[in-house]
């Protein structure tokens, strides 16, 4: 795809989420990520995400993390985790979830839906939990996927 296609991609994919994440309620979970709360009972996220991985001391990113529901889920198994999203309307949601659940939260960046707005290698994990199969543009993950590696 040109540069092109993929700015105005990337634009309309931003606009997307901007607009809906303002939505998003404590009580209104679903916009952005849809099933919020199913998702989260969803268990074989929990035992085989970071099956046979030893975690605990380990610092993580999650790439797409929209309004902070596995901040929540996955706090305590790591030592900190930190979050993109292309969306500061995600950001500012994630935010109030994990005051809401009185949870810390790492570091939270605006990403610009191809790439890693932090340093490289100062992340033991990187993950993606129902997000990249909402980038339809092949070049668009192969960059996500490069820079992560």
């Amino acid at each position: 795809m040109s540069e092109e296609g993929i700015s105005k991609y990337l634009t309309m994919q931003k606009t997307f989420y901007d607009i809906v994440a303002q939505t998003w309620t404590t009580e209104n979970r679903d916009p952005v990520v849809g099933s919020f709360d199913a998702h989260n009972k969803f268990q074989p996220y929990v035992e085989v995400l970071f099956r046979e991985i030893d975690t605990e001391l380990s610092v993580a990113l999650e790439y797409g993390g929209g309004p902070g529901r596995n901040l929540v889920r996955y706090q305590g198994r790591f030592k900190r985790i930190d979050g993109t999203d292309i969306s500061q309307h995600n950001l500012d949601k994630a935010v109030e979830w994990c005051n809401h659940n009185n949870v810390s939260y790492g570091n939270l960046k605006v990403c610009d839906g191809k790439s890693i707005p932090f340093d490289d290698d100062q992340y033991d994990v990187v993950f993606s939990v129902i997000c990249l199969q909402h980038i339809c543009v092949y070049d668009i993950r192969f960059a996500i996927f490069k820079e992560a590696y």
